[in-house]
C-alpha cells in the first residue's frame, strides 16, 4: 500500500476511496473497505482510503481524545491487509482541520485520488468545523464527476460496531464481545523491558511490556493469551495490571507474560501480545508462596484454554 501526502499523487488512473479515522478497523470499517474494493475494481482502478495520523481530538481538545485501539502503523498495516492501494495520509499539524469543506474535496478527493466512487458510512462529516455532510458531498460529487455511496452500519449482538463501543467492551472485560466486532482477537504489541524479575524468584520468569498509555486498556486482570516475537505463536498466561502485590497501588499498568514450556530472553524484543480469554480479576496476596500457588493454578487454567 502506498501513502501519499494530499497534493502529491504518484498515479492518475481513476479510484474509489474511502474515508475515516479507521481505528480498530473493526467490521463496521471492513464493510466499507470492501465496497470500496468492489467499485475500484469494477471501474479496473484502484482502492485507497483516506484516514488521519492521529485522532483530531488531540488537536482540537488535548487532552480528550479516546484511547486507540491500533496506533498508526497498525492501522495502515490492517488497511494494507484489506487490500487496499494506496493511503492518502492527512497529517494534523499540515493545519487539514481548518480546511473548508470545498477544499478538502478539491484537494483530497479529486487532485490526489482521482476518485470516482467515494464510500462512506452514514455519519460521515469532513472540513472545517465538520460543516461537509453527505448532500454537501453528493452535491460536490455531481460537480465533480464522483459518486457517493453510503455503506449501512455494521450490528453484532444487536449493537452498532465502532471503534467506541469496542473500547467499551474491552474496559468493561467483555472480550469476546470486543472480539466479534473486531473479528478478530484484540492485540497489542510492545518492547520487553527489565522488570524486577520477582517472577524469575518464584518459579515464573515474566516479560514485561510498559503499557502504552495511548493505548486502551482492556479490563485488568489474569488472561490466557499467545504471544509471538517473530519465533510463531507460544502460549501464554498474562497478567495485566499494577502488580498490587508487589507494588503501590498507582503504579503503572504493565503487561506480565509467562511464556508456557519456554526458556530465554526477550529483553529488547517486539512482544506482539493476542488475549484470547480473560480468567479472572487482578489480586493482592499477602505472601509471594501465595501469589506462586495461584500462578500454578492460572498457568492450568491456561494450558486447559489454549489446549
Amino acid at each position: 500500500m502506498r501513502i501519499i501526502e494530499p497534493g502529491k499523487s504518484t498515479f492518475d488512473s481513476p479510484s474509489a476511496i474511502t474515508i475515516g479515522k479507521f481505528d480498530g478497523v473493526h467490521l463496521g470499517h471492513r464493510a466499507l473497505l470492501s465496497r470500496t474494493r468492489d467499485l475500484a475494481a469494477e471501474i479496473g482502478g484502484q482502492a485507497g482510503v483516506v484516514t488521519f495520523d492521529r485522532h483530531p481530538m488531540e488537536v482540537l481538545r488535548p487532552g480528550s481524545a479516546p484511547p486507540y485501539l491500533t496506533p498508526l502503523m497498525e492501522r495502515l498495516s490492517l488497511l494494507d491487509s484489506a487490500g487496499m492501494d494506496f493511503c492518502v495520509l492527512l497529517r494534523l499539524e499540515d493545519g487539514v482541520l481548518g480546511w473548508p469543506a470545498a477544499k478538502f474535496v478539491e484537494d483530497v478527493i479529486v487532485r490526489t485520488s482521482h476518485a470516482i466512487h467515494v464510500i462512506t458510512g452514514e455519519d460521515f462529516r469532513y472540513g472545517h468545523d465538520r460543516t461537509g455532510d453527505i448532500p454537501s458531498l453528493t452535491a460536490a460529487g455531481i460537480a465533480a464527476g464522483f459518486a457517493v455511496h453510503v455503506v449501512d452500519p455494521v450490528q453484532v449482538e444487536g449493537a452498532r460496531v465502532s471503534s467506541y463501543a469496542i473500547r467499551n467492551a474491552l474496559t468493561a472485560g467483555n472480550l469476546p464481545l470486543a472480539e466479534a466486532m473486531l473479528g478478530r482477537r484484540y492485540e497489542v504489541a510492545g518492547a520487553v523491558e527489565q522488570g524486577k524479575q520477582i517472577g524469575r524468584t518464584i518459579g515464573f520468569p515474566t516479560a514485561n511490556v510498559k503499557y502504552d498509555p495511548q493505548i486502551v486498556v482492556p479490563k485488568e486482570g489474569i488472561y490466557a493469551v499467545t504471544v509471538d516475537w517473530g519465533e510463531g505463536e507460544r502460549a501464554a498466561a498474562a497478567s495485566l495490571g499494577r502488580r498490587p502485590t508487589v507494588e503501590k497501588e498507582d503504579a503503572p499498568i504493565w503487561l506480565e507474560v509467562f511464556v508456557l514450556d519456554w526458556s530465554g530472553d526477550l529483553y529488547g524484543k517486539w512482544l506482539r501480545v493476542t488475549f484470547v480469554q480473560r480468567l479472572r480479576d487482578e489480586l493482592r496476596f499477602d505472601s509471594l508462596d501465595h501469589l506462586q500457588a495461584q500462578i500454578e493454578q492460572d498457568v492450568e487454567t491456561v494450558r486447559s484454554v489454549l489446549g
